[in-house]
Formats: structure tokens, sequence, C-alpha cells
């Protein structure tokens, strides 16, 4: 019973890494996704003088 409760511990405390995880590459991919963007702009604004 005790090692029950133990085990489900473990998957809560690793569910929950495993979302932070998660959150940290959701912000990795928008932050590169804003970046790529802002490149995207760039460029546009620079064809627009030529």
């Amino acid at each position: 019973m005790v090692q029950h409760q133990i085990y489900r511990k473990l998957i809560e405390k690793q569910t929950s890494i495993n979302s932070f995880i998660d959150t940290m590459n959701l912000q990795v991919h928008l932050e590169t996704l804003s970046e790529v963007l802002l490149d995207f702009t760039a460029i546009a604004d620079f064809s627009r003088f030529i």
C-alpha cells in the first residue's frame, strides 16, 4: 500500500517535470518563431527599399 502511494507520487512528480519541460520547449519554439518573423519583416522592409 505504501509502495503504491510512493509510486503514484513519483508519477505525479514526473508528470509535472514533463509539463515543465514541455512549457520550456514551447517558449523556445515561440522565441525562435518570433525571431524568424522579425527576420522576415526586416527582409520585407529591406526589399521595399530596393
